[in-house]
């Protein structure tokens, strides 16, 4: 009886562990596609937010070399 009711335990512990599991696992799975999904959308676009920067920037150094040109 002892043995049965052990055996029992380890059974129901291990299909509780293994839902568990499968959650995790479906989890980290979604995770990984949501991630290469993103990947490959913002691999396969144009940088134009880069040169936008660049040309912020750059604006940015015009007018301050303008400003100390101005004042020598």
């Amino acid at each position: 009886m002892g043995f049965e009711s052990d055996i029992s335990d380890a059974t129901s512990d291990f299909r509780w562990h293994s839902l568990c599991f499968r959650w995790y696992t479906a989890l980290y799975l979604l995770l990984l596609f949501a991630t290469l999904v993103q990947y490959f959308i913002t691999s396969s676009s144009s940088p134009g937010y880069v040169v936008d920067v660049m040309r912020a920037v750059n604006e940015t150094n015009v007018i301050y070399q303008k400003s100390s040109m101005a004042s020598k």
